[in-house]
């Protein structure tokens, strides 16, 4: 999206979304919606929820994610920079743990998904199908960088 130029991260762009940085390996910009999704909720509900965004191409675009571990460590990275600042919870209490799509490697916890907290950056993981699992989510866009 960026076509070259550099982008400051928290950038509001044109379409609604928030530039959120580069992933890990550099090749990808992370665009994030402004807004957590409504409520906090079992990762399974997270999935649903993303894909209705991408039915009705929220913000013009039909490719949103959860994103996995090392996207959402950007995220939280970068949760004070310009217009993501104060869009994310950072409460010690579950609302404050972000949902990734990252699967765990627990052996006694198969199939469970890796979390993030926002106030400090620990990670976490989460029953992602158990009703007392309710965490938060921004779902992002990852376009790959333009030289």
């Amino acid at each position: 999206m960026s076509e070259g130029k550099i982008l400051e991260v928290g950038t509001r762009m044109s379409d609604g979304s928030i530039y959120a940085g580069l992933t890990s390996d550099g090749k990808q910009e992370i665009y994030a919606l402004p807004d957590d999704l409504d409520v906090a909720m079992i990762f399974n509900n997270c999935v649903k929820a993303v894909k209705k965004l991408n039915n009705y191409k929220a913000l013009g675009h039909d490719d949103w994610q959860i994103p996995d571990l090392n996207t959402l460590k950007a995220l939280q990275k970068n949760h004070n920079e310009g217009s993501l600042k104060d869009t994310f919870n950072t409460t010690n209490e579950c609302p404050g743990n972000y949902w990734s799509s990252t699967l765990t490697e627990h052996p006694q916890q198969p199939g469970n998904m890796h979390t993030l907290w926002f106030l400090d950056g620990a990670p976490s993981w989460g029953y992602k199908d158990r009703d007392y699992g309710r965490f938060s989510c921004r779902p992002v866009r990852l376009v790959p960088v333009k030289l």
